[in-house]
């Protein structure tokens, strides 16, 4: 697994954002979980075409 990946940097930062929403009272719990859901989603299913694609 590469850790420096832009798609990983990426997906974190969003996560990260989305942490500092929450504490801070910007964004609701349920928001943060779709966002969180959405952002892990988005980033298995780029791995997973990249893999299909290197094939």
């Amino acid at each position: 697994m590469k850790y420096g990946g832009r798609k990983f940097i990426t997906a974190l930062l969003v996560i990260a954002s989305a942490d500092a929403m929450l504490l801070l009272g910007s964004i609701g719990a349920s928001v943060w979980g779709a966002t969180v859901g959405s952002v892990v989603a988005a980033y298995i299913a780029g791995n997973v075409a990249q893999k299909a694609v290197a094939k």
